[in-house]
């Protein structure tokens, strides 16, 4: 009897740690899975700082859209008075709409600190869109420094 549970000892210390392995292997997946249901990139093409009042700059960033899904745009800045940056919307591709679908604007009057616009749009606001175009950067009074704009949407 004695010889018996010896044997059984290596059996059940490797049957723990498997269920051990197993438990930590499922978790590592579920933790790896997290974040990775979007595709976030940055439009980078802005100039740095831009002069102070009226300036303008035709950027023509585009950013596809996808069937089903949504979109945020977040556009961090410093500097003072209206600044704002025009996005028009596409339903083929290749020609865009003559007006603004969207404006972003913000409207600061402290120069020192980071200002961001955020915006999102769902499902339903882009069906019909096969991509947007980022244009007409303007700036109000002061020069005002950009980070460009950041874009999130869902796989």
């Amino acid at each position: 009897m004695k010889n018996r549970k010896y044997k059984l000892l290596p059996v059940l210390v490797l049957t723990l740690a498997l269920i051990g392995l197993l438990a930590a292997t499922t978790l590592t997946a579920f933790a790896d899975d997290q974040g990775s249901d979007a595709t976030q990139f940055s439009l980078t093409n802005f100039p740095t700082v831009m002069p102070s009042v009226g300036a303008s700059n035709s950027i023509n960033s585009y950013i596809p859209l996808r069937k089903d899904s949504g979109l945020a745009l977040s556009w961090p800045m410093i500097g003072s008075g209206t600044n704002s940056v025009t996005l028009f919307v596409t339903v083929d591709g290749t020609n865009y709409a003559t007006t603004p679908w969207a404006t972003l604007s913000n409207l600061t009057t402290t120069a020192a600190i980071t200002n961001t616009v955020t915006t999102n749009w769902n499902a339903n606001q882009l069906r019909g869109y096969k991509g947007m175009l980022v244009n007409n950067l303007t700036n109000g009074a002061g020069a005002t420094t950009n980070f460009g704009i950041y874009v999130r949407r869902p796989n």
